[in-house]
């Protein structure tokens, strides 16, 4: 009797780097769109672009067919390799089963070392899937990190996100995983820049760009851009954060990413705004709004509205300035964000120092300083600390 290989399509399944790959572009996509506290079976699997049950097989390193890996990757905008895929094994020539009608000693400590040859195979089997099972628990840890260190970030929580991120670059570093290392030092650099440590940040950022770039993750590219334009513009160098920002914009649209085309838009608009060209400024937040409007995602309009708010002051539009802060100081308390809060105190303590209330102006801006004091924001603190010494001063109370 011959038993004969099966004609049924084999499934595949990713190999520890294509996990790590997939599970890390994951994160950043749902970063870049604005995600902040769990990501869940839902996003991962809408950002996949399969059904959930099937991105969880994907993910947890169980087989799936080929089209389907293919098309995740493809959603993701990752370059394919065969190379992410567990090696199939080859297929097995046919045995011949001959009936042996009885076993003779020889045969019996031959079968005995047969024994022994498949055990120590099947102890290998064990061994690598071991391994491979290790390998996708830490990739997962990681990724918890990640994501929990990013929604702290989010609500000002600096401290607890810097332990979370520190975690994660000693866990990528550990295991060689650029992936995982580029994510970590993009959110450092965020934290870096918080803390007023450009220099730091700058680095933090050029080193998840450059990793992203050796990769070839152009999807990836785009969130760091518009970090290093950000942090260009804090540094007021404008030329450089044109380039980020515009490069950015064109990869976010590129990707059909319409909240990165939203913020960097935003961005940019900031960019010019701090140059003077207020009416550019103007056209670029209010392209922003348009774009995320009706996407869920609150948070960015309510920013854009704030900055709006200032191109309001800057034509002399009090009163509509104050208004509108007021209502993106409610909208921040509402939502109990401290960081937020601090930032709408400090821009509303502007405006009313515009006005020369200075009583209300030197109360908000204090309000602000403490703020931004608590979440460990020393830019914003510095900020502060300038407009009540500069702008404010010892003037009359309002």
């Amino acid at each position: 009797m011959i038993n004969r290989p099966s004609t049924r399509k084999r499934g595949v399944q990713l190999a520890p780097e294509g996990l790590q790959l997939v599970s890390q572009t994951v994160v950043q996509k749902w970063q870049a769109l604005g995600g902040r506290g769990k990501l869940t079976r839902e996003a991962r699997a809408e950002i996949l672009g399969v059904s959930i049950a099937t991105a969880e097989r994907l993910l947890a390193g169980r087989a799936v067919d080929r089209a389907t890996v293919t098309l995740t990757f493809r959603n993701l905008s990752i370059a394919w390799e065969e190379r992410y895929l567990v090696p199939e094994p080859s297929p097995a020539m046919p045995v011949e089963v001959v009936e042996i009608p009885r076993v003779s000693r020889r045969i019996l400590v031959a079968g005995i070392g047969v024994g022994i040859v498949l055990a120590a195979v099947a102890g290998v089997s064990w061994f690598l899937m071991a391994r491979q099972a290790a390998l996708r628990n830490w990739d997962y840890d990681c990724n918890a990190l990640l994501v929990e260190g990013n929604s702290l970030y989010h609500q000002g929580r600096f401290k607890e996100a810097a332990d979370d991120v520190n975690q994660a670059i000693s866990m990528a570093r550990a295991h060689d995983a650029a992936a995982s290392l580029s994510t970590s030092l993009r959110l450092a650099g965020d934290l870096a820049a918080a803390h007023g440590s450009f220099a730091e940040a700058k680095e933090h950022y050029q080193q998840a760009l450059s990793l992203r770039q050796a990769m070839r993750q152009d999807a990836c590219k785009p969130p760091i851009l518009e970090a290093i334009g950000t942090l260009d513009t804090e540094l007021g160098e404008y030329g450089e954060a044109q380039r980020n920002l515009t490069e950015s914009l064109a990869s976010y649209d590129a990707f059909k990413d319409p909240v990165g085309v939203a913020m960097a838009e935003r961005d940019l608009g900031t960019v010019a705004f701090d140059q003077g060209r207020t009416a550019v400024a103007d056209s670029w937040f209010h392209s922003s709004l348009r774009d995320v409007s009706g996407l869920g995602k609150p948070d960015i309009e309510t920013d854009v509205k704030g900055r709006i708010a200032l191109v309001l002051l800057n034509e002399r539009r009090v009163d509509e300035a104050r208004e509108t802060l007021r209502s993106c100081l409610q909208y921040w308390t509402a939502r109990r964000h401290p960081r937020w809060i601090a930032l709408t105190e400090y821009q509303l303590g502007t405006v009313e120092a515009a006005a020369h209330h200075f009583g209300v102006a030197r109360r908000l801006l204090a309000q602000s300083e403490s703020g931004f004091r608590t979440v460990g924001d020393a830019a914003g603190v510095k900020k502060s600390e300038d407009w009540l010494v500069a702008k404010v001063g010892s003037a009359g109370a309002g």
